[in-house]
């Protein structure tokens, strides 16, 4: 009897012990399961990029994030999360947006205030915003958030102004065939702007098209001549080409769909221009074509002559 009371003490103190090593586990499990639910907000680095003391360029650089390299983020810098507060190693660092990608909802994050950086003798002040920014071609960038538009292809070179959400600007250039930066041209100027802040209208790809148009004709003029200011257009539909600029003019030829032209006047409301097409000079609408990079303004104004009125009877 005895043996049997020693035997069920015993089983007591084991289901006790085991009781408290899965009560133990089991307060590990969820301490484990908080801290990585803390933030959902991951980055992973496609590219080198640079870490920083705050979240801006002016603040200095920290750390740096090697492609393929991933960070929880914990906060942000503002509602539009251009810039996400990271976590490396027992530090705290920032990143802009455009240079990682992110998993998870960046707008979950705080907004974190970063003491002002140290500041620079050399730094020249910002212009304002540009309120009636518009692009006017059918190859543009639309700002869907605060954007800089920078000197040149890289966060390493000076701000010049911003885009601000909804404005559009004509793109002119890519920084490659990575085409991580775009040229645009901002008020009036030419400037860059970062791929992935922006949404892309029309075919980036076409602007290869204009180059190599460009140099063959410029490769191709007499007595070592330069064209200056060539405004080169390529159709987008099957493309009636008249003898005037008008739509009741006759129709000289069919100007077949994604054909390369150098325009060579134009008229003064800029809603025609004339070109040159095997050899036949003709009039075509230029809503018809796109002319990426150019300005149809370099052209000159053609002087149309005013039909005489014929006698009736």
């Amino acid at each position: 009897m005895r043996d049997r009371w020693r035997v069920m003490r015993r089983a007591k103190q084991h289901l006790y012990i085991a009781t408290l090593i899965a009560l133990a586990l089991s307060a590990v499990s969820v301490a484990a399961q908080s801290s990585v639910t803390t933030s959902d907000v991951i980055v992973e680095a496609y590219r080198a990029t640079n870490v920083r003391s705050g979240p801006s360029v002016n603040y200095d650089v920290i750390a740096y994030l090697q492609p393929g390299d991933s960070a929880r983020a914990v906060g942000r810098s503002d509602q539009y999360s251009n810039w996400l507060q990271i976590e490396l190693g027992n530090q705290l660092g920032w990143v802009a947006y455009f240079t990682v990608s992110v998993s998870g909802d960046p707008s979950s994050l705080e907004i974190v205030f970063a003491p002002d950086p140290e500041p620079d003798a050399t730094a020249e002040a910002l212009p304002s915003e540009v309120p009636n920014q518009q692009a006017t071609s059918n190859l543009y960038v639309t700002a869907y958030r605060r954007v800089n538009v920078r000197s040149g292809p890289g966060t390493e070179f000076n701000t010049i102004g911003v885009l601000t959400p909804g404005q559009t600007a004509d793109i002119i250039g890519t920084s490659g065939e990575d085409n991580e930066w775009l040229q645009i041209r901002y008020n009036g100027e030419d400037g860059w702007v970062a791929y992935f802040v922006v949404t892309v209208s029309g075919d980036v790809s076409i602007l290869e098209r204009f180059r190599e148009a460009g140099n063959d004709l410029a490769a191709n003029t007499v007595a070592g001549g330069i064209i200056q200011n060539q405004v080169i257009v390529i159709t987008l539909y099957n493309t009636n080409l008249r003898a005037e600029p008008r739509f009741g003019s006759d129709v000289v030829t069919v100007i077949p769909y994604d054909t390369t032209l150098r325009a060579i006047a134009r008229t003064e409301d800029n809603n025609w221009l004339q070109v040159e097409y095997e050899g036949v000079q003709g009039w075509l609408t230029a809503s018809l074509v796109s002319m990426g990079a150019s300005d149809v303004d370099d052209l000159p104004v053609a002087l149309i002559p005013t039909a005489t009125p014929q006698p009736q009877g």
